[in-house]
């Protein structure tokens, strides 16, 4: 990434150096971002299955 690396939305002006981030069709994208609008939701609790570390299964 360029010092001047964005996220891929418009509306978005994150910059990118030195965070985490996503590709997504070739293009960076911020965590929040890609978490908002590309991210499938869990079956089981319903957050989003993004990039933060998984969380513990609870027994059942």
């Amino acid at each position: 990434l360029t010092s001047r690396s964005l996220c891929r939305r418009d509306t978005c002006d994150v910059p990118l150096r030195g965070q985490r981030y996503v590709m997504k069709s070739g293009r960076p994208c911020c965590r929040d971002c890609f978490e908002s609008l590309f991210a499938e939701p869990c079956q089981a609790c319903g957050d989003p299955i993004g990039t933060a570390p998984p969380r513990p299964v609870p027994p059942p």
